[in-house]
């Protein structure tokens, strides 16, 4: 929701309100104090935008409980967890941008910890154990509480702060050393701010592949087409008990709100209101942080492009459950990650050695019709393969198994493409996490990439699916009201 607002600053008459928007919002300098360690690209620019669940306002306020009650959750005295993180990478030069959403339970190894430091309770830093990525923020978070406490601090706000400023900046620190990309800027929205900006948005259309009923997150919607805002736009973004897929779906409904919203914020009546504009500015100002030197208008243009298609929605690759820990944890490969990364940076290196490489030229995804061949025996492996397709914003062609395939004779990825188009099957490739070969084959038509799907694709682990028993007491439900009559833009897909 933080880049939906922003798309909104970006456009039309809205422009008019930029200054307002940067001057009544919280203000940040985690970026410029996270230090480099770990990058590996500086190259472009990169935004990390987040999504918190803090029961405070963006100066460190206290929600009432009345603004409580209207975020579906209490003032239980917890940490802050961030559950929504998605990296935004502009090439050098401009040109199609990429947003990569990372799960919240992606597990960050000894690999990444060892490579920087945290504040500790007693006032000095260190390393801090490996953990889910939505755990260093509050951490950090609690030890700087801790030491501003033992300092003689009193000022609950100030506390809440300066704490907040050392949890953005170790997450900055662990996303850095964990991508090995330099976060330029950073913008924060939490669950108020969530929901005041889609009541200022209005309505966002959304569209569901099966109804769901989910006490835990409230998330109570038919299947369909329909628009979601307040309380039950927050149910429907944080759900993820009862999914196929779990976290890895709530991630493909993050996604598809913020295709819904940039729709809406770019539509006439969003633009033309002044009420609506007015509204945007008062949310902004209880609960958005940006950096100090976030260029809102800069990124506002690569984002408004979501509604013509022209930003790559992309989520991290991960391996399945991670063995080392009992935690409910999404593991990955640190090559696959690598690799990924560096794709999406044009294989850029910030290093002192080995030069760079050249980034291959960006090909207009839609142009590409990529047929699929699954060469394996699981289930769910040709849906999996059309959903990345579709996500990468090419054009889904034929689908096929490969006959005879049995255990024993199962494939691995490979990418077959026309001479001529291996740019086109190297974008395939990236959508895909990297995985897979490049074969250049002149049985496939031109414009064509043929997928032949192998073991190595990882599949969703289910992760936090169906649950038959929570701990705590569950959110009201968040019953979506009957929808308006309204037509589902063509970008917004349907999702779990």
């Amino acid at each position: 929701m933080v880049a939906a607002a922003i798309v909104l600053i970006g456009s039309g008459v809205a422009y008019a309100f930029t200054d307002t928007l940067q001057s009544v919002s919280g203000t940040s300098d985690a970026a410029g104090n996270a230090g480099d360690a770990g990058v590996i690209s500086a190259q472009g620019l990169t935004f990390l935008l987040v999504g918190s669940d803090a029961r405070t306002d963006a100066d460190g306020n206290p929600l009432s409980a009345e603004e409580l009650a209207q975020v579906g959750t209490e003032d239980d005295g917890g940490g802050i967890n961030t559950d929504t993180i998605m990296l935004v990478h502009v090439p050098q030069g401009g040109g199609r941008a990429t947003a990569v959403s990372i799960p919240r339970d992606t597990w960050i190894g000894s690999r990444v910890t060892s490579q920087i430091t945290g504040p500790y309770a007693n006032g000095s830093e260190g390393p801090y154990q490996p953990n889910k990525v939505n755990s260093f923020y509050a951490t950090a978070k609690a030890y700087t509480e801790q030491y501003l406490v033992s300092q003689g601090v009193t000022d609950k706000a100030q506390i809440e702060r300066e704490s907040n400023e050392a949890g953005r900046t170790q997450l900055i620190r662990v996303i850095q050393a964990f991508t090995g990309m330099k976060i330029d800027h950073y913008a924060e929205v939490n669950l108020l701010g969530f929901y005041l900006l889609s009541n200022a948005i209005g309505g966002i259309p959304v569209c569901l592949n099966a109804a769901v009923d989910d006490p835990w997150s409230g998330a109570n919607f038919p299947a369909g087409e329909q628009e979601v805002q307040g309380t039950a736009a927050l149910a429907f973004v944080r759900q993820r008990h009862g999914l196929p897929a779990g976290d890895l779906d709530r991630v493909k409904r993050q996604q598809a709100f913020l295709r819904g919203a940039a729709d809406k914020i770019l539509s006439v009546g969003t633009l033309t209101s002044p009420t609506r504009l007015n509204d945007l500015v008062s949310a902004v100002d209880r609960s958005v942080v940006f950096d100090k030197g976030f260029d809102v208008l800069t990124f506002a243009e690569q984002i408004s492009n979501l509604s013509s298609g022209n930003i790559d929605f992309q989520t991290l690759p991960t391996t399945g459950p991670e063995s080392s820990t009992d935690k409910d944890a999404l593991a990955t490969d640190p090559a696959q990650i690598k690799a990924f990364f560096q794709a999406i940076a044009g294989g850029s290196s910030s290093g002192s050695g080995g030069g760079s490489t050249q980034a291959p030229p960006s090909v207009d995804a839609a142009s590409i019709t990529v047929d699929v061949n699954d060469g394996t025996i699981a289930d769910g492996v040709t849906a999996r393969a059309s959903e990345l397709v579709t996500d990468g914003g090419f054009t889904l062609g034929a689908l096929g198994v490969i006959a005879g395939t049995r255990k024993g004779n199962e494939q691995t990825t490979t990418e077959f493409h026309y001479s001529g188009d291996e740019a086109a099957a190297q974008q395939v490739q990236s959508a895909f996490g990297g995985i897979g070969k490049l074969v250049n084959d002149s049985a496939v038509k031109a414009n064509h990439v043929l997928v032949l799907v192998g073991t190595d694709l990882t599949l969703p682990s289910g992760l936090r699916g169906a649950a038959s028993a929570f701990a705590t007491a569950a959110a009201a439900p968040a019953v979506a009201p009957a929808p308006a009559a309204f037509t589902l833009a063509a970008s917004v897909p349907c999702v779990n």
